[in-house]
């Protein structure tokens, strides 16, 4: 196994793992949301993942978004696909989809508050591995020069 192919299995796995953790932080107000549910025994997150985006948040109104599955699909579509053009346009496409799928915090926050000032943030830890792991995964293609010269 090539060291491509190594970083390119462990970019996978980053953005995998991304995509479970939080994509969204919606700060002190969840938080204290957060803490006023688990007195009555309800359990509510102030993260938001790319899982929760895909299959939607009931309590902070985030609307269901499946298109925001396709990432993991992708990548895994093109990391066992044989054809080497994939390792280019999954990437690509990916990143397309969560810009244009993933819910981003609004200027005017709660309360009239900047969703700065409240901890609010719509690059949580959880967006920024999934993307670094895909800009990681397309620049692969590049590393090894058999790979560039065999476009099929």
């Amino acid at each position: 196994m090539q060291k491509p192919e190594i970083i390119r299995y462990v970019s996978s796995i980053l953005i995998i793992i991304g995509f479970f953790l939080p994509w969204i932080n919606m700060g002190q107000p969840a938080e204290f949301i957060s803490s006023i549910g688990s007195m009555m025994g309800e359990k509510i997150s102030p993260n938001i993942s790319g899982f929760k985006i895909g299959t939607g948040v009931d309590f902070f109104d985030v609307e269901s978004k499946p298109q925001i599955f396709a990432v993991p699909v992708l990548v895994l579509l093109s990391l066992f696909s044989k054809k080497k053009w994939t390792l280019i346009v999954s990437p690509i496409l990916s990143v397309i989809i969560i810009f244009l799928f993933a819910p981003v915090l609004k200027e005017s926050g709660f309360m009239g508050s900047s969703p700065k000032d409240l901890g609010m943030t719509s690059w949580a830890y959880g967006k920024i591995i999934t993307i670094l792991g895909l800009i990681v995964f397309g620049v692969t293609f590049f590393l090894n020069k058999e790979e560039k010269n065999n476009v099929s």
